[in-house]
């Protein structure tokens, strides 16, 4: 079977374990537990359930930034043996786009010499640095010029969140996870930054995980909705399917607690 043939990320039996301090030395509590999913080449899949369901452990485990058992795959390679044989190429191929975008950023670093080390470490520096630098922002709605010489703090939560999806796109990868990445910012930035993914995906080919408490986000942005429920995935489907006709109990919990959500295409947002 060719690379082509794969899924662009295949997980099986994904398990997360953390130190359960409650009950003392030893216990442990499973915060992701036996989780399966497929990701297309190209499609954006988007995982919700309310606060403590293990949607984040399970983004972080993606990343190999939590220990975790089980198999991921990366078009049908063992992640683990590639971040061990070469931890940078697999860096490349999958990147993670965090909730709070001041806490990832070096306050005492310029936005330019941030996307620059980025580029050197990956080898994606080219004979003109600061042209690298401006295509990166530019990709991502900001004015070099007026971006690149800032300091974080400088910086709306708005532009922050896209100076972390620069930063994730310099190494080129396949795939890009954003845990919870509109969460912290107001509606109108929120609508922003939903029509930049859309506007991303479409030109890059990229392929989404996209971490979400917010269900008009998924539905806007996703392909297929996994619902989590206490560490496991409880139904998948396509998205207007899931809306019209959620199939377990729990999926229809959440909807039931939200306001009738439309479907809306983000790249008509202002």
């Amino acid at each position: 079977m060719t690379d082509a043939e794969y899924p662009i990320l295949t997980v099986r039996g994904l398990s997360v374990r953390y130190p359960d301090r409650r009950r003392g030395t030893g216990g442990t509590v499973e915060a992701v537990r036996g989780v399966d999913l497929d990701l297309a080449a190209g499609e954006a899949l988007g995982i919700v359930g309310e606060s403590g369901s293990g949607k984040s452990s399970l983004v972080r485990a993606l990343m190999g930034i939590v220990p975790s058992s089980g198999s991921i795959r990366l078009e049908g390679r063992d992640l683990a043996a590639l971040r061990a044989a070469n931890p940078l190429a697999a860096a490349r191929r999958m990147q993670l786009v965090f909730q709070d975008s001041s806490g990832a950023l070096d306050p005492r670093q310029r936005v330019g010499a941030a996307l620059r080390e980025v580029l050197e470490l990956h080898g994606r520096l080219e004979d003109a640095p600061e042209a690298a630098v401006g295509a990166l922002l530019e990709q991502v709605g900001l004015d070099p010029a007026e971006h690149a010489p800032r300091f974080p703090h400088q910086l709306s939560g708005g532009q922050r969140q896209r100076i972390g999806i620069a930063r994730a796109l310099a190494v080129r990868p396949d795939v890009l996870l954003l845990d919870e990445p509109v969460s912290a910012l107001d509606l109108s930035v929120q609508a922003q930054i939903l029509v930049l993914l859309a506007e991303l995906r479409r030109s890059l080919g990229l392929s989404l995980v996209v971490i979400a408490h917010d269900l008009a986000v998924v539905r806007n942005v996703c392909d297929r909705v996994a619902v989590m429920y206490r560490g496991k995935i409880v139904e998948i489907a396509p998205t207007d399917d899931l809306f019209a006709n959620p199939l377990h109990p729990y999926t229809r919990t959440l909807l039931d607690a939200v306001p009738t959500l439309p479907r809306s295409d983000p790249a008509a947002a202002p």
